[in-house]
């Protein structure tokens, strides 16, 4: 009974948590992608999404194919695997806000 009455109490608990969020709005949400950036930074997000697109990959295997693009990225930029990601994440978020109408190019 006691099990029961915990697993209720942490349901509410995670529910209130998260409508505060949602009527907050979480801070630092990618949203504010391309307002924030400098034009250098969205020059660095340009040049390595170009590195993306020519990258060679496997075609038939979507998450090879991704990582394998992200790697060669990151050798051509000279960055570690992580930062590469990032770049070509915030790039990926910044032409969807674009899109929506949030942000200008």
């Amino acid at each position: 009974m006691a099990k029961a009455e915990l697993a209720t109490k942490r349901h509410k608990s995670v529910e209130s948590r998260l409508k505060k969020i949602l009527l907050k709005g979480a801070p630092g949400m990618p949203e504010t992608r391309g307002i924030q950036a400098t034009d250098e930074i969205k020059a660095e997000w340009s040049l390595a999404y170009k590195y993306y697109l020519r990258a060679p990959g496997d075609r038939f295997d979507k998450k090879k194919d991704r990582t394998q693009r992200i790697d060669y990225v990151a050798q051509e930029m000279k960055l570690t695997r992580k930062q590469a990601k990032r770049r070509i994440r915030n790039y990926e978020a910044w032409q969807r806000n674009i899109k929506k109408g949030i942000v200008t190019p």
